[in-house]
């Protein structure tokens, strides 16, 4: 049997996708915005902040795709990256907005300290009653940087540069080492591939989860089917038996092996939880436990079985189980129809 991968449909509900959109701007601007805050307000953390943008546009992805049924991971993917993206770019905007009202409300009371100075003449009164601030900053931007708003500002801050360690939020700037001019760039391209990686990444997993297009719903059952020696080689004797379809072979003793301390191979079924004429996903994982508690899942196998299959293994699962419960039944009957130990030996049957 040649394995078969699960591939998502790439359907979706009505609206859906556009959902999806809103949700992940949505998450991806709001935590850009307050990234932007603490950043100036309280500390600044690089890499971490557009981390947190990309598990917010990615969070945001996840619960639209599950509620919306998104089966598209391509179009779910690039959407939450959009937003993760937009996010950051909210983080620059803000922090644009911020320094410009920080520079403008200077610039206000540097005039009003003016006017009421007693030395200031007339004529210089009357020049900044009609001096506008913010033309001032853009008319300054412009001569400065040759272009003013949001990019005159990335390239003043890219001149100012950027603090390794706090990201210029340091009481001790001028010891530690700073990024400036295309390192700041550098720094802030890999902010954005950071934040759109992980949105992405997460995105176009969950939209990659199995579906049953029968019912509608997700897969939601997963089922542990037997348990066995998680070594190289009963894992590859497993694996064969799954290849060639042979089910009992798969389930039997014989082939599972016993697991060792600390390692061990599962069988597990993904399936719908509603129906029983859907495509069932079986996969070989093995599993590696540390010594801190700790455990490693490493999938080894993966391939979608037939509604029939998944019946015959059900089967020889229920077989199993009688014979257990049969062996188990007649090992408490010996038990209980061997005499009864006496101080001087075993009593003699009862007649």
């Amino acid at each position: 049997m040649v394995a078969r991968a699960y591939q998502p449909s790439g359907k979706s509900a009505p609206g859906a996708l556009l959902k999806l959109a809103v949700w992940v701007v949505v998450a991806g601007v709001v935590v850009g915005v307050g990234e932007a805050f603490i950043g100036k307000y309280v500390i600044s953390l690089l890499l971490v902040f557009p981390l947190l943008v990309g598990l917010g546009a990615g969070a945001a992805a996840n619960r639209s795709v599950a509620s919306g049924k998104v089966r598209a991971p391509g179009s779910a993917a690039l959407l939450a990256c959009l937003g993760a993206l937009l996010g950051q770019a909210a983080v620059h905007y803000v922090e644009y907005q911020l320094w410009r009202n920080d520079v403008l409300s200077a610039m206000r009371s540097e005039t009003e300290t003016a006017l009421a100075d007693p030395a200031t003449s007339d004529e210089e009164r009357a020049e900044m009653a009609q001096s506008k601030p913010e033309e001032q900053l853009d008319s300054f931007m412009t001569i400065k940087y040759g272009r003013g708003g949001l990019l005159g500002y990335l390239e003043l801050a890219a001149e100012a540069g950027v603090s390794i360690s706090r990201a210029g939020h340091s009481s001790s700037e001028e010891s530690k080492p700073t990024l400036t001019g295309v390192g700041v760039y550098v720094l802030w391209g890999l902010e954005f591939m950071l934040a759109a990686g992980v949105a992405f990444f997460m995105a176009f997993g969950r939209a990659k989860q199995p579906f049953c297009e029968i019912c509608g719903t997700w897969y939601e059952r997963t089922v542990a089917i037997a348990v066995g020696n998680g070594q190289k080689e009963p894992v590859k004797n497993l694996i064969k038996t799954v290849d060639a379809a042979d089910w009992a072979s798969m389930l039997a003793p014989a082939t599972l092996g016993t697991p060792t301390k600390g390692l061990s191979s599962v069988v597990l079924v993904e399936r719908c939880a509603t129906c029983e004429e859907h495509e069932p996903l079986l996969s070989v994982k093995v599993i590696k436990e540390s010594g801190k508690g700790k455990a490693q899942t490493t999938d080894r196998y993966k391939t979608l079985i037939r509604a029939d299959e998944m019946r015959t293994i059900g089967k020889i699962l229920g077989e199993q189980a009688a014979a257990e419960q049969a062996a188990a039944e007649s090992q408490a009957a010996i038990a209980a129809s061997a005499p009864e130990p006496t101080k001087d030996g075993f009593a003699p049957p009862s007649e």
